[in-house]
């Protein structure tokens, strides 16, 4: 069990940016964006709140929050 983790961070999440290499890209998006029709790999994360401030640092979205620390 990986302690002191942002619950953001599932599992899949985890596994993917584990095997990203160089060149490639991540996009966190809101709902709003067709992800479903331009993404390659999809990963969703439910409940989460692009506009929450849950780490602390209000100019950091949470999403991007918990995958930068």
């Amino acid at each position: 069990m990986l302690r002191g983790l942002d619950p953001l961070l599932t599992a899949d999440l985890l596994h993917a940016l584990r095997a990203m290499g160089h060149g490639d890209t991540i996009a966190i998006v809101d709902a709003n964006f067709p992800a479903v029709s331009t993404a390659q790999r999809l990963i969703t994360l439910p409940g989460a709140d692009a506009d929450a401030d849950r780490a602390g640092d209000e100019d950091e979205p949470t999403a991007a929050g918990g995958i930068r620390r």
